[in-house]
């Protein structure tokens, strides 16, 4: 379970860093700096080294699960399963990914392929094993990963910059993007938690361990709620966000990356 939490860890944080530019675009006219260029390489490119981890270690989590050999014969087992499709899905997204990547693909593409990848995770999750609802939950799993990536990886992006190298608009452009990202965040989150829940009474949830882990990451996550709306009014007056309250946004951000990698493979009550 740890190894397939810290797969998860790597493949939620690495599709949150290749999201970063999408959501952090310069005015019309205007021409990002050389550092701030420079960071958005190196953001990305540490996104899809952590997504590969990610499959790799995600692929020997569930081999091991499963009792299986790492061999071709052992992973052939997986072919023609959910989860196998699942993952062939993803790994194939994050190669198309990260050749877009090496070849400095147009930007057009980017958001595609962030697409596909977050599609790729929702085929590795609660959502794979959902009969009942299965397009529905896949949906609301890829929309949910790529607010979630275009939102705090976005924040991530801009707070690695200073002022004088962050594109003219940068932080006013990307609060108006994150006003509409948080809250289709937060609905995909609850409709996603319903479909999980919905097999369970109201006391069977509270005193299960996915329900008290879901409990904290909301906790968390309202956290972040809070601190992004602070920010918000502070750029609306013309001022860029504290450094510090930026980074604890941040880490509370990752906590509940944290939170959601384990959340993912604990089984929801009355499943």
């Amino acid at each position: 379970m740890i190894l397939a939490a810290i797969a998860k860890l790597l493949l939620y944080g690495g599709v949150t860093l290749v999201a970063s530019e999408i959501t952090v675009r310069p005015q019309a006219g205007s021409v990002p700096s050389a550092v701030f260029a420079k960071r958005v390489r190196s953001t990305t490119g540490a996104g899809w080294i952590a997504l590969w981890s990610g499959v790799f270690l995600v692929l020997l989590a569930q081999a091991r699960e499963l009792e299986l050999e790492m061999s071709a014969e052992g992973l052939g087992m997986l072919r023609g399963t959910s989860w196998g499709d699942g993952w062939v899905f993803l790994a194939f997204s994050v190669l198309a990914g990260t050749v877009a990547f090496a070849m400095r693909g147009g930007a057009w593409i980017r958001p595609i392929l962030v697409g596909c990848v977050a599609v790729g995770l929702g085929g590795l999750g609660h959502a794979a094993a959902d009969d009942g609802w299965p397009r529905a939950s896949r949906f609301l799993d890829m929309l949910h990963v790529m607010c979630v990536g275009g939102w705090i990886g976005g924040l991530y992006l801009l707070s690695r910059v200073d002022a004088a190298d962050t594109p003219d608009g940068g932080w006013a452009n990307f609060s108006i993007t994150a006003t509409v990202l948080a809250p289709l965040v937060l609905l995909t989150g609850i409709l996603s938690s319903l479909l999980r829940l919905r097999a369970a009474t109201f006391e069977l949830a509270l005193g299960s361990g996915y329900g008290r882990l879901l409990l904290l990451k909301v906790a968390f996550a309202l956290v972040v709620l809070g601190l992004g709306a602070m920010h918000r009014r502070r750029i609306r007056q013309g001022e860029v966000p504290r450094a510090a309250s930026l980074r604890f946004e941040l880490a509370v951000a990752a906590l509940v990356l944290v939170v959601t990698s384990v959340l993912t493979g604990t089984a929801p009550p009355g499943e």
